[in-house]
């Protein structure tokens, strides 16, 4: 069974707390109605007592030894700005009590005290216990069925009366947390708020906090001083501002609040993705290092995106770069010798998060295929033929401008394969044939007294491997 302490303040706005095992303490509120009730109907046990400790009014013998406690019920209820407190099932077949100060000429005991009287006729009690120096002061009454029992606060005169002087300072505005430890919120953020002390029941609502960027969601009291209010992100991105108005509420003694406060929180609910990945190589081969370039959502945050992030095969990672925000680039070398292999970057989900620490949820992959493998081929026969004298060897002479120009092949060039002689650098004679592993030409050479020519000759495929043939044939042709 849960005990409530239901308010009820002069703007008629309720508010039940659920009341704690132990000590449950509360500043008494001028023109409000206070209820101690249960939430199934079930009646409590007798002997729940009333009593009058100096200016404070408590009620003892509630279940799980539970005890409230309004603070200051003599001193802040008057008869021009009373208080009422009724107790629902009080014991036995008794359906209620109500205590409320009384009017000015009753209130003003001689003791200080107050005093509890029958309007009907007796149909069971309802216990009063005074404290022990003022014994005096209380009297144990009849309650009938549907009877009011009427407490008296003391106005004047007595020991028991006096008390402290009516709290006249005003409740300041409260102090402002959210629950968000990112820059940026990715969903609901719980603003809570901090009072300086407790206000009147039903003071401050979830109507007290004006909102921005957001809706309002669940708003709870979690003790006398601290309220709390969830709100939900309007949008994908954004900041949610909450504002409280001092004039917006009271504390106990009815003192309205001063001063004023806000705070903000950006949000984020966006999730992070790998947006596209492209590489720097137009052919669907290659045989050169690769970048890759990967874009990015948005900004990445809490967990930055790095070359870590990345995982490589077929090859191997190099230059990571970071071109701007959403811009990344890797530098990947093909493995070598391999005729036909394929790099591939990856990005896992969770890798990286934005600035709200949402990691991305979605892999990206992209892939380049490539050939590292040279042609194999090796040069059997390299012949320079004089027509008058026959073979020029290497550093020799001739007269002959036009020799001819035989090579032999160990085997037949592949598909993509092209062979290349070359004079002095340049390209005399090439030749993807596949017929034959011989091949002649006759050079044509402009006559040029005394020059020297450097013939070599190398073997390419078709993404641009190169086989350097050993060959370096000189010879010298004369006038």
């Amino acid at each position: 069974m849960a005990i409530l302490l239901e308010s009820r303040p002069a703007n008629g706005a309720i508010t039940r707390t659920p009341l704690e095992p132990g000590r449950n303490a509360f500043r008494a509120q001028p023109n409000t109605r206070y209820r101690i009730l249960d939430d199934t109907g079930a009646k409590f046990d007798d002997g729940v007592t009333i009593k009058r400790v100096g200016n404070d009014l408590l009620v003892t013998g509630l279940p799980e030894e539970k005890l409230v406690e309004f603070d200051g019920f003599f001193i802040r209820c008057t008869a021009k700005n009373p208080c009422e407190l009724m107790l629902e099932n009080l014991g036995g077949t008794t359906p209620g009590a109500s205590i409320t100060p009384m009017s000015e000429s009753v209130a003003a005991l001689r003791d200080g005290g107050f005093l509890m009287y029958e309007t009907k006729s007796v149909a069971g009690t309802v216990p009063v216990t005074p404290e022990a120096e003022a014994p005096q002061s209380l009297k144990t009454i009849g309650v009938a069925v549907a009877a009011v029992a009427v407490l008296a606060a003391a106005g004047g005169g007595g020991s028991g009366g006096a008390g402290p002087a009516p709290d006249s300072t005003a409740p300041a505005a409260p102090t402002l947390t959210d629950n968000v430890a990112p820059s940026h919120a990715a969903g609901p953020v719980t603003f809570t708020f901090t009072f300086n002390e407790a206000l009147a029941p039903g003071t401050f609502t979830a109507d007290d906090v004006a909102v921005t960027g957001g809706t309002k969601g669940a708003f709870t009291q979690l003790d006398a001083t601290h309220y709390s209010l969830v709100v939900s992100p309007s949008g994908a991105t954004g900041t949610i501002t909450v504002a409280v108005n001092g004039a917006s509420f009271t504390d106990l003694a009815g003192n309205p609040g001063t001063g004023s406060v806000h705070a903000s929180q950006p949000f984020n609910t966006q999730i992070p993705s790998i947006t596209g990945i492209a590489d720097d190589r137009a052919a669907p081969l290659t045989n050169q290092p690769t970048t890759f370039t990967f874009t990015l959502s948005e900004a990445p945050g809490v967990d930055p995106f790095t070359a870590s992030d990345i995982v490589v095969t077929g090859g191997t990672a190099q230059t990571f770069t970071a071109i701007d925000a959403t811009h990344y680039s890797l530098l990947v070398q093909p493995t070598p010798g391999v005729a036909s292999g394929t790099m591939e970057v990856s990005v896992a989900a969770g890798a990286f998060s934005n600035n709200a620490g949402t990691a991305n949820a979605a892999e990206a992959s992209a892939s380049q295929g490539y050939d590292t493998l040279a042609p194999t081929q090796t040069m059997l026969l390299f012949a320079l033929l004089d027509s008058a004298v026959g073979p020029i060897l290497s550093g020799g002479l001739t007269r002959d401008t036009t020799p001819t120009v035989v090579l032999s092949l160990n085997r037949l060039l592949q598909s993509g394969d092209t062979l290349h002689v070359l004079r002095d650098s340049a390209d005399i004679f090439t030749s993807t044939s596949a017929s034959s592993a011989t091949f002649t030409f006759d050079d044509s050479v402009a006559p040029r007294p005394l020059d020297d020519y450097l013939y070599t000759a190398r073997i390419t495929d078709a993404v641009g491997n190169v086989n350097p043939l050993l060959l370096n044939h000189a010879v010298t042709v004369v006038p």
